[in-house]
């Protein structure tokens, strides 16, 4: 059964989403035995004001599309990046991360309008594309976990765009193109597209989604799968489910995965989340 628009989506920019996962080399596999180019483990450095990025830890690898990506990230070692200390637990998708091309002055138009934000940080990461090995730089802030609890909501301007958005490694073999959408479960789909309806402010040139499905609709959208739990609290009611991804041709999935219904093909990704690619 094709997924029915819920009308609770809301559109937004969307840069990358990142899941946290306990093992990052089985994670690695799977995604490329369905097809999908990985980038090799690299440290993320992060600093603020004039301090210079420090290894906090982190490691991630990156499915690269035209404009956005998937991460991977793990932890290397007992100490927890402080950006991430909230959201730990074990795998899930963790992290939803919105383009801009200023942070800084989107940073103090979002504080004026009333949002509980983090200030700007600064973060690079080396490259593994062929024959390049040179950091790309970011500027970026994320929304205080108040506000977001389930999720770490932040907003990202790249300072490198084109050499990070590299053509050796944006052509997947399954031919998937895009980053669409990413999908929440919630107990009260309306009640928790209001709480998220502020990102309306910080999209930007909106491209992509993100809608708010009820576990009845998710479980008729996707038979078989087993589903993220939301939380029961006041100020989690939603939790991250999967995300959608746009492909050219279903051909190179439809032969590695059996479950399938019209134009989109979906599977289980780390923390009891999805991934569904939809042909376009």
């Amino acid at each position: 059964m094709a997924l029915i628009p819920t009308g609770f989506s809301l559109a937004v920019d969307l840069d990358h989403v990142g899941w946290w996962v306990d093992d990052l080399v089985s994670v690695r596999a799977e995604f490329e035995r369905l097809g999908f180019n990985v980038t090799q483990p690299a440290s993320l450095l992060t600093g603020s004001g004039r301090a210079a990025p420090q290894d906090e830890g982190q490691r991630s690898s990156h499915v690269m599309f035209r404009n956005t990506y998937l991460e991977l990230t793990t932890v290397a070692g007992n100490a927890i990046p402080a950006h991430l200390m909230q959201y730990r637990g074990g795998s899930g998708l963790k992290i939803i991360a919105l383009g801009c091309v200023d942070a800084d002055a989107l940073y103090d138009e979002l504080a004026s309008a009333g949002w509980d934000l983090v200030a700007p940080a600064r973060s690079e990461r080396r490259l593994d594309y062929g024959d390049r090995d040179e950091p790309v730089r970011f500027r970026w802030f994320m929304a205080t976990p108040t506000q977001f609890p389930e999720v770490l909501v932040c907003v990202v301007e790249h300072l490198d765009r084109e050499r990070l958005f590299d053509p050796k490694v944006t052509e997947q073999s399954n031919q998937v193109i895009e980053l669409t959408e990413v999908l929440m479960l919630a107990n009260d789909p309306e009640s928790s597209f209001g709480r998220y309806r502020a990102l309306e402010s910080a999209a930007g040139t909106a491209a992509g989604w993100l809608t708010f499905l009820s576990r009845k609709q998710a479980e008729l959208a996707y038979p078989g799968l087993s589903l993220p739990v939301p939380s029961t609290s006041d100020a989690a009611d939603c939790t991250p489910m999967g995300v959608v991804l746009r492909s050219g041709d279903l051909d190179f999935l439809r032969r590695r995965l059996g479950r399938q219904s019209g134009g989109q093909l979906w599977f289980a990704a780390p923390g009891g989340t999805i991934v569904v690619v939809r042909e376009f």
